[in-house]
């Protein structure tokens, strides 16, 4: 697979120093957390890491995500202050390449208003640096996890989408050619009661967040997410330029029971509108 540099040249640095300078102000009350690039993991990596070298009974390794790796430093330390909001930015890598990105995480928090904290500061980021031309999709892990019972192959063609894969399951199909407003969600509810709890949340959060939008086969491809997920998309590009969402059980994973949610911005794709 052919690598992809990530190339700035002046314009988009200036640019790129535009754009962060622009979040240190509108994240100014989140604690900022800058991390190595290189990481020593004990366990086996996914697919996806980048292996650098061996120290120890571990191995050293280009960051891949952001969240995990916060998550990973802040289940270290017992004496974290929670709630805790943290702001980061910097470079992932995979085998397809960089990326830059910043986001924010809430820590300790598994309130919907902590959802609406993370969802209204991209916003808000996004607007003052000129990109307001977007809209926000939302969908929930636990809805489709409750539909596919365990069965991760189905997982994966609910996230690509497949719907040749989905033929012969009737309420995964409508489920990933559902979307829509509030009536859709009130339809689910009626068809689905067990999942009245989940679906009233996400009415809950668009009411407080405005400019929603739901696709209810919106789930993302990392698999700590646990609820509500979401991606910004600009006009302007066929790409998302922001996602996220709820992630309980990954600290849970590390030895901490704690709550969080969080968003990344895809610094590399703003710069390129």
């Amino acid at each position: 697979m052919r690598f992809q540099e990530i190339y700035f040249g002046l314009d988009k640095s200036k640019k790129l120093w535009n754009l962060i300078c622009k979040a240190c102000e509108v994240f100014s009350d989140f604690e900022f957390l800058m991390l190595p690039t290189i990481e020593l993991r004990n366990q086996s990596l996914p697919a996806d890491g980048l292996i650098v070298g061996q120290s120890g009974s571990g191995f050293m390794c280009l960051r891949r995500d952001w969240t995990e790796s916060v998550a990973n430093f802040l289940s270290k330390h017992l004496e974290l202050e929670l709630p805790l909001r943290v702001f980061y930015l910097g470079s992932t890598f995979s085998t397809k390449g960089e990326s830059f990105q910043l986001g924010i995480e809430v820590i300790g928090d598994d309130s919907i208003s902590a959802e609406a904290l993370v969802l209204e500061r991209i916003k808000k980021f996004l607007r003052v640096s000129a990109f307001d031309d977007f809209k926000i999709i939302m969908g929930d892990v636990s809805i489709v996890r409750w539909l596919i019972k365990g069965n991760q192959e189905l997982f994966r063609a609910v996230l690509e989408k497949n719907l040749s894969l989905l033929s012969s399951h009737k309420e995964l199909k409508e489920l990933v050619l559902a979307q829509g407003g509030r009536e859709l969600l009130e339809g689910f509810m009626k068809k689905y009661p067990s999942l009245r709890k989940s679906l009233e949340r996400m009415i809950e959060l668009s009411e407080l967040v405005g400019d929603v939008e739901f696709d209810l086969s919106e789930i993302r491809s990392q698999e700590y997410y646990s609820g509500m997920v979401f991606e910004f998309f600009c006009k302007r590009s066929p790409n998302a330029i922001a996602g996220g969402g709820r992630y309980d059980g990954l600290y849970k994973a590390l030895g901490r029971d704690l709550p969080a949610v969080g968003g990344a911005i895809y610094l590399d794709a703003l710069l390129e509108l």
